[in-house]
């Protein structure tokens, strides 16, 4: 891997700015101005090498896209390239199987045990507790476990490999449906059982069903072997005073769990899409929207089926070594943010996160906690 070393001058991260706004209904110049300005102190503060974030709110449309996607060329960053969107991939393997439930092809209610007979608790664990981080299920994807994937990008593991190294880790389970607690293994497992059923891969699923329908043109999940992205967009990890190009690396170890790839573009119609159902019955979108606090934390940080909200907003974020990125709607201003930054580390803290709180609460102060 490249390090490249940090001696860049703070205005440089900001440099190239291109701010691509409507100055109509929603997006004044005011606000414009304001949110320019929040962005990129934001951007200088955090030593962030690049951001790229679209907000659309009724139709109207808000642009940023600021600092560089290749920190060595200097090559401006692009508001269309496409990013590791990591785990919002869950968000997508989430819709697969309500989907499914959709045709009748499953359950949600069915139990792990019809479709992995030999995991621990698995006939006391549920589909649905998968699908809200409430399985009790103990993560392969541990601190250890990155600490070996940042080391060596392009290690290779089948994913029903991790879910065995879960499954050895049975007598520290608890019980199900007690605690909302964020794990991969509950979309590792998911995946495989939208395999088992449909008999083909994950990648032709997301085609069929969603990617193709929805015109998300510019979205896709990795084959094997695909390490790098498209186009000319890096992603980075500060390591003391460098910034070290993690760009290339394997992401099918994340799986259904987070190796899809997109853009900011498509993450707008998928985001939107997501709340209100791709075509599912109300049954099942109301019953998807139907969530539960995360494990001591405060009511309005929870989790329903293959979705997060955050106040009154509805999506995910994701990471993944390089790269972090927000997905959120707000139906009661059918509102869209969507924000990418090509940076994140090892300690695995969002660096776009803070981006959203700030955003969202400078344009929607009444629909935020924070």
């Amino acid at each position: 891997m490249k390090k490249i070393w940090l001696m860049l001058p703070a205005f440089l991260l900001v440099w190239g700015c291109n701010f691509n706004n409507h100055n109509n209904s929603f997006f004044t110049t005011k606000i414009t101005s304001e949110l320019d300005s929040l962005i990129s102190s934001i951007m200088s503060e955090e030593e962030l090498p690049s951001v790229a974030i679209s907000i659309e709110v009724d139709g109207d449309i808000y642009n940023y896209n600021a600092g560089y996607e290749n920190m060595e060329t200097l090559t401006e960053r692009k508001l269309d390239s496409p990013f590791r969107i990591a785990s919002i991939t869950k968000t997508f393997t989430g819709t697969l199987i309500l989907m499914l439930a959709n045709e009748g092809q499953l359950s949600i209610n069915d139990p792990l045990i019809k479709y992995f007979p030999d995991f621990p608790n698995a006939e006391n664990i549920s589909l649905k507790n998968l699908l809200m981080m409430r399985s009790g299920i103990t993560d392969y994807a541990d601190a250890d476990f990155l600490k070996l994937i940042y080391d060596d990008p392009f290690l290779e593991f089948e994913q029903d490999s991790l879910i065995a190294m879960s499954a050895e880790q049975g007598d520290t389970f608890t019980d199900p449906d007690e605690k909302t607690e964020y794990r991969n293994i509950n979309f590792t497992l998911l995946g495989r059982i939208v395999e088992i059923i449909t008999k083909n891969d994950l990648k032709t699923e997301f085609n069929n069903r969603i990617i193709i329908p929805y015109g998300m043109t510019n979205t896709y999940y990795p084959s094997a072997g695909d390490y790098t992205l498209p186009e000319t967009l890096r992603g980075y990890s500060r390591e003391e005073d460098t910034f070290k190009d993690i760009t290339e690396l394997n992401p099918l170890w994340a799986g259904a769990a987070g190796a899809m790839i997109s853009t900011l573009a498509d993450l707008r119609i998928f985001a939107r899409e997501m709340f209100f159902g791709f075509n599912l019955t109300n049954e099942l979108q109301d019953e998807r929207l139907q969530t539960k606090a995360f494990f001591e934390q405060p009511d309005w940080f929870a989790y329903g089926e293959g979705i997060c909200r955050l106040g009154d907003f509805w999506g995910h974020n994701g990471t993944i070594f390089g790269f972090s990125t927000e997905m959120w709607y707000l139906p009661e201003m059918d509102a869209t943010i969507i924000i990418n930054v090509n940076r994140l580390d090892l300690d695995d803290h969002s660096k776009s996160t803070s981006i959203f709180l700030q955003v969202s609460k400078l344009l929607f102060p009444e629909h935020v906690q924070w």
